[in-house]
């Protein structure tokens, strides 16, 4: 059998050790793909606590796929760690436990989990960052009667997928860029890219090459920096400037 690499495997041995000491488990999704954006694991390991799903990034998604997603699944919540949304209803199903809890928030690297923790918390206490694996170990945090508790981020079993290189959620040389780019302009309205490229780059037989040059990223010699194409439409859906986009939506 195939060991888990390190990260993952310390992940996953802290998601164990820990899961013994909390009555619930706050597990943390991207709304824009609840199912991909999801560690299978976590349904075996967690299997018999109480637990609530909260749809992260749900600012991102479009809002009609989301508000699908809560009717369908048990126990979800949309939020925007961000701006603070949805954390209220996230809180008040916290307290439905009654009494003092203690709570594991988990889910794949780079998700905004401590951005939650903080934003739940009402002030900044767990270590947040932009890239996958800040979070190193397991932080206890205050939260009147609840106990919350940031763990590292469980790597997902296929980190090569496209849209999860598409939301971020996996290290940089890990996945297909030009495949997770791809999917984005395949997603994204033709008028939001027309808007943030030019009316050129919808319909080019190149969409990536006509970012690039629309973007003016050029080779010695004029010819396009193709990556530079990959990079800037990542980049974009990433921060929002290319609209709020689903990548699956409730059957």
């Amino acid at each position: 059998m195939t060991r888990a690499p390190g990260p993952t495997r310390r992940a996953l041995d802290a998601l164990r050790q820990n899961l013994r000491a909390v009555d619930l488990v706050i597990e943390v999704c991207d709304a824009r793909a609840p199912v991909a954006s999801r560690a299978p694991i976590l349904e075996r390991l967690a299997r018999g606590k109480r637990r609530v799903l909260c749809l992260a990034r749900a600012d991102l998604a479009d809002p009609a796929v989301t508000r699908r997603w809560v009717e369908v699944l048990d126990d979800a919540v949309a939020v925007n760690a961000v701006t603070g949304t949805g954390v209220d209803r996230l809180l008040s199903r916290l307290e439905a436990a009654g009494g003092p809890a203690r709570a594991m928030v988990v889910g794949m690297p780079n998700l905004g989990k401590s951005s939650l923790v903080n934003r739940i918390a009402g002030r900044r206490r767990a270590r947040v960052g932009m890239r996958p694996g800040v979070t190193r170990g397991p932080q206890w945090i205050a939260v009147g009667d609840i106990a919350l508790l940031d763990l590292p981020g469980v790597v997902p079993l296929d980190p090569t997928l496209p849209v999860l290189g598409a939301l971020g959620l996996v290290p940089e040389g890990q996945y297909d860029a030009e495949a997770a780019a791809a999917l984005v302009l395949a997603r994204v309205t033709p008028e939001a890219v027309a808007a943030r490229y030019g009316p050129l780059v919808v319909g080019a037989e190149d969409p990536l090459a006509a970012v690039a040059r629309a973007r003016g990223r050029l080779l010695p010699g004029g010819r396009v920096d193709r990556g530079q194409g990959v990079e800037a439409v990542l980049q974009d859906f990433r921060a929002g400037r290319l609209g709020r986009v689903s990548f699956e939506a409730p059957r």
